[in-house]
Order: structure tokens, then C-alpha cells, then sequence
């Protein structure tokens, strides 16, 4: 929990992310178990933590996020490098496409979603890096965000 803690609260996830939070918030938001519904990961490079990724169905969603999706083979996925001195190396890159490798083998999966602010042209282009489409604007309950998708056959 204090990896996460220090990263959530470091200044290059923090400004992008949830914002500063307590250790009792990163209990409540990230240590609790939501089933099938949420699955979170710490990434490892060579033995060392480097980042954080989460995917979740998207239509299981509530809280105004997702409501016109109804297909449960639609997963949403988040996600940050928590190591400032390994941004800009590709890494990023890499793990989004291992990742999604991973999800596209479960055969109930058809599209990966994400939905960084527009103001996060870093994630926007690891992500465009890693095979996913920009679809388009869309307004959420965090406010504007970039829509990009991928699909199964585009692995």
C-alpha cells in the first residue's frame, strides 16, 4: 500500500490521477475487492515496481461513467507509470500491449476503451502508440476526455 501511496501522491500521477490523497483514501479506493467487476495490477520491470493498470467492465460501471455501453465485452482500462524516471522510455507503450494481449485472451473480450483528459497528450499518445484509435470527445463524470478504443481484430 505505500508504493501506492507514494506514487498516487507523486507530483507527475498526482496532477493526472486523483489528485494528493491520504493513506486511508488509498485504502478505500484501490485495497477493496469489487470482484470481476474491477482487476488491478502493480507492473514490474526486471524485478521493480514501475507502474499501476486497471480494467474493469465497462457496463458494470455506475456513477454516470459508461451508461450507453451495455456490451459486457467492452473493458475500460487505466493506467500510470509510477516511476518518474522511467516516462518517456516506451514503457508505457509495451505494457498496454501486453496488457491488452492479456485481456483479448479472455474470448468474451471484444474492445479496450480508455478515457484520458485531454490535457494528458502523454497518455493519448502511449496509447495511440499501442494500437488503440482515437473515437472521439466525450464529456465524463471527471469532466472532458478523449475516447480511444481498440478492438479484438486489431491486435
Amino acid at each position: 500500500m505505500q508504493l501506492l501511496y507514494g506514487w498516487l501522491n507523486a507530483p507527475h500521477v498526482a496532477e493526472r490521477w486523483d489528485g494528493a490523497l491520504t493513506l486511508a483514501e488509498v485504502q478505500e479506493s484501490y485495497f477493496k475487492d469489487e470482484g470481476e467487476k474491477c482487476e488491478r495490477f502493480l507492473v514490474y520491470l526486471d524485478g521493480e515496481p514501475l507502474a499501476y493498470i486497471q480494467s474493469y467492465i465497462a457496463c458494470l460501471c455506475s456513477d454516470g461513467w459508461w451508461e450507453d455501453i451495455t456490451d459486457q465485452g467492452t473493458v475500460g482500462i487505466d493506467f500510470f507509470i509510477g516511476e518518474a524516471g522511467k516516462l518517456n522510455q516506451g514503457l508505457g507503450t509495451a505494457m498496454l500491449q501486453a496488457f491488452a494481449r492479456r485481456l483479448f485472451s479472455n474470448a468474451s473480450v471484444n474492445r479496450i476503451i480508455s478515457d484520458p483528459s485531454p490535457e494528458n497528450p502523454r497518455s493519448i499518445a502511449t496509447l495511440e502508440k499501442a494500437g488503440f484509435t482515437r473515437v472521439g470527445n466525450i464529456v465524463t463524470p471527471d469532466g472532458a476526455a478523449v475516447l480511444l478504443e481498440m478492438k479484438r481484430s486489431e491486435t
